[in-house]
């Protein structure tokens, strides 16, 4: 099985930088991904993100401007608090720690 990436249209300079490690690790029989994305678990809506940025904040996790979207300094808090929590402290905003925000 050859893959040509030369040879394929591309849309965009992400999927370029995209598709170069997906190919190297199926061509070159690198290392797996780590782990799967997160499907099963429900995506915060803008209004819930701002309001866990609300509580981050309220509580001492400093991470910027509070607008309802996931940034660095969100992500940051999130990780933070997980470690505070015992929780895995992958930084993902899931409903699961708004959920542990909103109890205390």
């Amino acid at each position: 099985m050859t893959l040509r990436l030369k040879s394929q249209p591309s849309r965009s300079r992400k999927s370029k930088t995209f598709a170069k490690p997906v190919v190297s690790r199926v061509e070159f029989g690198g290392p797996a991904f780590q782990k799967s994305w997160p499907v099963k678990e429900l995506q915060l809506s803008n209004p819930e993100i701002a309001a866990l940025q609300r509580l981050l904040e309220a509580k001492g996790y400093p991470m910027g401007t509070i607008d309802g979207r996931i940034g660095k300094g969100t992500r940051k808090a999130v990780q933070a608090v997980q470690k505070g929590f015992g929780m895995v402290p992958d930084g993902h905003p899931s409903p699961a720690v708004l959920a542990r925000l909103r109890a205390g």
